[in-house]
Parts: C-alpha cells; structure tokens; sequence
C-alpha cells in the first residue's frame, strides 16, 4: 500500500500540482470574458483525496498521511522562499504590518533545521520579506518534523525540548537541534503532539492567512499585477492541496465494528451485540450517544481483529484533522452500522470526528439505502451531529459481481433519486459517492430530508468497475442529484492515463468541469414511467440470468480461470 501511496504522490509533483492553478487561471478568463467575477479564493474547484484500506492498520495509516503531509510542506517552501526574494515593497495594509509584527515576535521560538536556506537581510521596512521568510522557516520546520515521524511512527519528547531561548549564536543553534535529534530518536509522541512541540503549521489555515493578507494588501495598494502572478497560483495551491497534499479517507468493513461493539456490550453484562436486532442495538447506540460516560477502559481485552480496528480510530486522534476526510463504511446496511462508528470515534477520542459515510454495495443494500437512510434521519439526536450534511457512497464494482452490470447499473440509479428525496425531506445535505455509477432512491431521500445532493463516483477503467467516457457517465446521472458539486473516485489503475501528464491533467480536469455544468445548467428529463418499466423488467431478468451463471454453475470457476489473466 505504501508502494501505492508513493506512486500516487509522484503524479502530484509532476503534473497536478502545477496544473491546479493554470487551470483556475483559464476558469478565471472564461469567467471575465464573460463580464463575471474571477473564482473565490475561499474555494477550489478540485479538493483531492486518498482513501486508506481496511487492511491498513494504524500505524500503516499514519506513515501514508505523514508522507502526504511531507510532499504537501516539501512543495511549498520553492515559490514561497522565490517570493521572498522579489518582494522588497514597504507600502502595505495596517493589517499587513501586524502580521509582520507578530511573524517578528515569534521568530526565534521557530528554529528551522541546518538543511534550511540562510535568511536573507530584512528589516521593518520590508514586510512582505519578513512574512515570507517566517512562513519559509515554518515550513521547513513543518517538513523536519515529519520526516522525523517517518524515521520514528511514534515519537515522544523529552522534557529538555520544552526549553527554548533566544539564539544568538551558530552554537547555541547546533545544541538544542542536536537534543531535538536525540530525543525523536529516543522517544514515543505522536504526530500532532511533535507539531505543537517544534511550533509547526498544524493546520492549513496557518499558512493560508498570511498569505491572503499579503494578496490583500497588495490589491488595495495598486499592486494587481504582483498579487495576480505568482502569489494568486501559490494561494490556489494552499486552498486546494491543503496540508496533506490529499484528505486520507479512512475505509472499514461494517461486520468489524459491529464486532467491537460485542466486545464492549459484553464487557458491560449487557449480552452479545451480535444477537440484537436492529432496534436494539439503534436504541443502545442512541442512548450511549447522548450520555457522555466513558463505554469501555483503554486495556479492554479484545479480539486482534477488533484491537485493529480500535487501535486505528485512536490513531485519528493523534493526527492533524485537517489532513483527515471521512470514515467510509464498506458494506454498511443498516443504521447501527453508522451510529457504531459515530460512537467508536468519541469513545477513542478523536475530537473532531470524521464525517461516517455508509457504502452501500450489494443489490439489497442499494434497494434498502433509502429506507435505512431515513431510519437515521429520524434521529433527532443524529440530525443535531450532522448538521445538516450527509454523504453517502454508492459501489459500482460490487454490486456489479453481485448482481451483474445492468442490474447493478439500474438499482444504483433507482437508489440515488430515493436517497435525495429524502434528505431533503429531513433538510439534509446529502453527498452521494459513487464508486462508480448512479441512483435515484437516494434522491428522494435527500428531498424528503432538504439536502443538497453531491456525487461521489468511484470510476474505475473496467466497465465491470464503472469504466467509461466520463462526460457521458456525469451526464448519465438522475435529473438533479448534481448540483454543480460531484465527488469523484478515480481507481489506482487509470491514475497515470487520466493524470500522468500535465497536458492529460488539464483536460481531465475540463472534462469534469464542463460535465458537471452541462448537468446542472441542462439536466436530463426524467425517465417516462414506461422506460422505468422496461429497465425494472431488463434488470430483473439480466440479474436471475447473471446470478444463474457466476453462482449456480460450478464450470463457470473453470472457465473464469482459463479465459481471463486473473488467478
């Protein structure tokens, strides 16, 4: 997986992340030919992510992000000490002087390593070279830390690093940075905890609101065309790269927490979690919600397969939350399985929790999404946690195997409409990802709940896994599930064929772009009840026939094994 990892970071340095903000300078002159405004900067129009695998233990989760994080710093420092180097102006906001004054009063708590540039010669009168070269040591002290983690996944520092005073010599410098050294060598602390220690960006809106106040400061003074060259790429760069380079999205099967939740009910002398029904265990999961006493002890004794699954959620805890997306549910059924991680999360402290997103991926489970989506709605307390945003995830590549393509296919639409009718009907906004197709139900669901609806696909290059043209397949989706926002998973084996080069990145990226304006501008009329009709009749017939073949012929195996590459 970390091989994977690795791959995927090599298309970041070499294509998308210089790609990004070309392409926002060409929305932008789409946008003034046009006589509109350029695009926010608040906003990117593409906001990457990775996704961890079950089989990617804590420590295996936390070595993945701390090497994103460490791309993500090691992309900054180039253009920001660039800047720094050609803006020498003194004429700035009063709001540009404060920064400057704060960046001057913490300089010597932050101590960049031996590797880093020497600072150039700055003064008061030059405040943009003094943000920017704050902002350069910060940055290098933010990459040395987690290199630091990647040598030493758990590091603790000793007490002698809590002393710092002002340098005023190369050897003063040498000493404590040599104690630095020993002491993540020696020791057991956690990524967060080793940020806070050395005065690192823990977040990205450290970094991003210097450089907004210099971009704003240069526009009020009549600088445009300084703010509007490198400065506007670098903030375009930060908005959608963030710290982590891509938000990691954390995936484990629902079975595995519903397993924990057995371990803990049994604990208490309440019975086995297992052997509830589903009113049970959404009763007990509420209660236990709503009260704010611990459930189980850190030495609770559990299977290994459920202490994986603990030791995990206790690892987001550790980890900037910035850097963090959502906890994805595979094969989530039923409304327990989201009101168990929900639980789990608080139990293992991670303060701010990620978002839970049920995948719903065999041909039941898409039939039974909406139902089980309004279940959860009904839940005064789930609404209030939620505030008023929900994402789901929709499977291509199972329940395809399950049901077979034009079955999977139909039921994927069917689910997403009912899923938005009732959101919106609860006043949710629902996200649906997609990995990768299109349903209905699910609409319905978000309209009953009054939730915006956004797409997650999970495109995969087989069209067993969602493969295909991808204006046509955003086209494809239910009249009003994308609403100028669509979420989409691009599979590991077409990463280099979509993103490998800069010119193939740029049209990727306008293929999606003008796909979801077209389908929110000119969305498609909804299917007449008399194609309906045909598709449920194709679907059931194509499924018995499908389900015929793969499961009920034993020589199907033999076959499979013969006439394809796979073993």
């Amino acid at each position: 997986m970390q091989d994977e990892a690795r791959g995927g970071m090599a298309y970041f340095n070499n294509a998308i992340f210089d790609v990004i903000p070309v392409f926002h300078r060409r929305i932008d002159t789409a946008l003034a030919n046009l006589g509109l405004p350029k695009l926010p900067l608040t906003h990117s129009l593409f906001k990457p992510r990775g996704e961890g695998q079950p089989a990617g233990v804590g420590g295996t989760q936390e070595e993945k992000l701390c090497r994103l994080l460490d791309a993500s710093a090691g992309n900054q420092p180039p253009p920001t000490v660039m800047m720094a180097t050609k803006t020498g102006s003194s004429t700035c906001t009063s709001l540009l002087i404060s920064t400057m004054m704060t960046a001057r009063a913490t300089v010597r708590r932050v101590t960049p390593p031996m590797n880093a540039p020497a600072p150039t010669g700055q003064t008061l009168t030059e405040p943009f070279r003094v943000v920017l070269s704050h902002i350069r040591d910060h940055l290098y002290v933010t990459r040395d830390v987690l290199h630091q983690c990647l040598t030493h996944s758990k590091m603790k520092m000793l007490s002698a690093l809590h002393e710092r005073d002002a340098y005023t010599c190369v050897e003063e410098l040498q000493k404590p940075l040599k104690v630095l050294h020993q002491c993540l060598a020696l020791s057991n602390m956690n990524m967060l905890t080793a940020l806070h220690e050395r005065d690192a960006y823990t977040c990205v809106e450290e970094l991003y609101k210097p450089l907004k106040v210099m971009y704003d400061s240069l526009l009020s003074t009549g600088d445009e065309s300084v703010a509007n060259a490198r400065l506007l790429d670098l903030l375009r760069q930060v908005r959608t790269f963030e710290f982590g380079l891509t938000k990691l999205d954390v995936r484990q099967e629902s079975t595995r927490h519903a397993e924990v939740m057995k371990h803990i009910t049994e604990y208490l002398g309440l019975g086995s979690y297992a052997s509830w029904d589903e009113t049970t265990r959404t009763e007990f999961l509420e209660e236990q919600l709503k009260g704010k006493r611990p459930l189980f002890p850190p030495g609770m004794e559990m299977s290994d397969e459920a202490q994986e699954v603990v030791a995990t959620i206790r690892m987001l805890a550790e980890l900037p939350s910035d850097s963090l997306g959502a906890y994805v549910i595979s094969m989530a059924r039923t409304t327990s399985d989201v009101l168990a991680v929900t639980l789990l999360q608080r139990e293992c402290g991670v303060r701010t929790p990620l978002r839970v997103v049920p995948l719903f991926e065999t041909l039941d489970d898409l039939n039974n999404a909406p139902a089980t989506m309004k279940r959860l709605f009904a839940s005064e307390w789930y609404m209030n946690h939620i505030k008023g945003s929900q994402e789901c995830m929709i499977g291509y590549s199972d329940s395809g195997k399950d049901a077979g393509r034009l079955a999977a296919a139909w039921a994927l639409f069917e689910a997403q409409e009912k899923l938005s009718e009732v959101a919106m009907e609860a006043k949710v906004e629902l996200i649906l990802f997609h990995g990768r197709g299109g349903t209905e139900k699910l609409s319905e669901v978000a309209k009953e709940a009054d939730v915006e609806l956004i797409l997650f696909h999970g495109r995969g290059g087989t069209v067993c896994r969602g493969g295909g043209p991808t204006h046509l397949a955003v086209l494809s989706q239910p009249a009003g599930t994308i609403n100028g926002k669509l979420r989409v998973t691009v599979q590991g084996e077409i990463i280099e064929q979509q993103f490998g080069e800069k010119e193939v990145c740029f049209r990727t990226l306008d293929t999606y772009t003008s796909a979801v304006l077209e389908a929110g501008l000119d969305a498609p009329p909804a299917p007449k009840q008399s194609w309906r009709d045909m598709m449920s009749k194709l679907s059931t017939n194509s499924c018995a026939e499908y389900r015929n073949v793969v499961f009920e012929r034993p020589e199907f195996i033999e076959y499979f094994q013969k006439a394809t590459p796979v073993r």
